[in-house]
């Protein structure tokens, strides 16, 4: 459909730097297609005006989708994810279609530079230990996340990953990383 009709079908977007916004430019540059973006306060808004036909689709986070995917007024037909959802496998990643496809946010605990060793070691023990409760992690898995947990040292490493990852995507937007 986006391929029939190059730059009219819109999307719902938090503005031109937001992670929603970033993630549909990926999507599109890998699907060879374009699609329009209209800004919004948040994702809630933009469900409103999709759930009433204003917009032709969505590109939010996973919580956002699931409900109205699960109740008949939305359809999720890609996830943006290196992996499939466990709890919906009939939907692909987009990264089945076009390899390298995959936008998807993280959470992560940060203190300042100087807290001492010891402290971020307990703090980052005691973050794996809830990260592997059973409950924790089916609670976020059914929002639409992974749990993954890590050192500081392997997250240090992957948001250097992702760093390199997205530089050339935001520099095709003319955006930079903060």
């Amino acid at each position: 459909m986006a391929k029939a009709r190059p730059g009219q079908l819109n999307y719902g977007t938090n503005g031109p730097s937001s992670f929603n916004n970033i993630a549909a430019v990926l999507v599109a540059d890998a699907l060879g297609i374009r699609m329009q973006d209209v800004t919004y306060r948040g994702d809630a808004a933009q469900l409103n005006d999709f759930l009433a036909g204003t917009l032709d689709l969505l590109v939010v986070g996973g919580a956002s989708a699931i409900q109205p995917h699960r109740n008949g007024q939305g359809r999720i037909i890609g996830w943006t994810g290196e992996r499939r959802m466990p709890f919906m496998p009939d939907i692909p990643t987009f990264t089945e279609f076009a390899p390298g496809t995959v936008a998807q946010t993280y959470f992560g605990l940060v203190v300042p530079v100087r807290t001492p060793r010891a402290a971020v070691e307990r703090l980052s023990q005691a973050a794996a230990q809830a990260l592997r409760e059973d409950g924790l992690r089916e609670r976020l898995l059914a929002e639409g996340q992974f749990a993954a947990g890590s050192t500081p040292e392997e997250a240090e490493a992957f948001l250097r990953q992702e760093a390199d990852r997205w530089r050339p995507v935001l520099q095709r937007m003319n955006l930079q990383l903060g």
